[in-house]
């Protein structure tokens, strides 16, 4: 057995494949008219964004806060390049961006944790992977003014695709928040809850109000939403580049080892 184990964690380090597993609903945004009103959500030290998406065209407002143009404080959006794009400005006139080294695919699901580290720099997951750059001011929020998840507070720059769940923080999350988070899929568990302000699962299925399970009942409100079954894919090789690849070769040496000292009546 520890042979086929040892082969088996081989083959998933280093062949890619699709592991498909099923989540009840997710939330369809049309591209004109849809979006998530996540309400005054104001952390107001280090905090973080995460959520999963699936694009359909390359465009539009994935999320944010005081979008009232040009004085997007915080934004999170796709260029039609492709390029996925940070931004954030205390005084609308100096804006900072980050622009992902990697362009994003249609119809590709990602996860995408971005951290704003105050008055520091970006720091950004995509699939798990680690990048950072630009600079991030003291004060970036509005609180007046609502968090928006598929477009922009002013009512433009619309998202059309899936987004599958969120989360806010206030707090950084880590490496190990995301790499745990991204292997348990849109619809696992948080890893850690630790300072988590909202999380909307977004799979109730039916109705305009998504609710808040976070604890602090900051639910959110749908426009325009369609509810669609949907599958969710993730590709193994993302998963086992990881320190799995080597937990799942481990075991195998072990069972290997068991049965060799048996073989020998040791």
């Amino acid at each position: 057995m520890g042979i086929y184990l040892f082969l088996v964690a081989t083959i998933l380090s280093f062949t890619p494949f699709f592991v498909t597993t099923n989540t009840a609903f997710s939330v369809q945004l049309n591209g004109t008219s849809s979006y998530i009103n996540a309400g005054q959500i104001q952390p107001v030290s280090d905090h973080s964004i995460e959520l999963w998406f699936k694009a359909d065209i390359l465009d539009g407002s994935i999320y944010s806060k005081d979008a009232n143009s040009p004085n997007r404080s915080l934004y999170i959006g796709l260029l039609n390049t492709g390029i996925l794009r940070l931004g954030t400005s205390s005084n609308g006139t100096s804006i900072s961006y980050w622009d992902s080294p990697a362009l994003i695919e249609t119809d590709t699901l990602y996860h995408l944790i971005a951290i704003f580290h105050m008055n520091g720099v970006f720091e950004i997951f995509l699939n798990s992977n680690s990048y950072s750059g630009g600079n991030v001011p003291a004060t970036t929020y509005d609180n007046s003014i609502d968090a928006n998840f598929g477009r922009r507070a002013d009512g433009t720059g619309y998202f059309k695709g899936i987004i599958y769940q969120t989360a806010i923080y206030s707090r950084a999350l880590t490496s190990t928040d995301a790499f745990i988070n991204f292997a348990s899929g849109p619809n696992g568990s948080l890893y850690d809850n630790t300072n988590l302000v909202q999380r909307l699962k977004l799979n109730e299925g039916y109705g305009t109000t998504a609710y808040d399970t976070s604890g602090n009942n900051n639910d959110a409100a749908l426009a325009n939403i369609t509810w669609t079954p949907n599958s969710y894919s993730i590709e193994s090789s993302d998963i086992f580049q990881s320190p799995l690849k080597y937990a799942f070769i481990a075991i195998g040496f072990l069972f290997l080892a068991g049965v060799i000292r048996y073989w020998k009546g040791y």
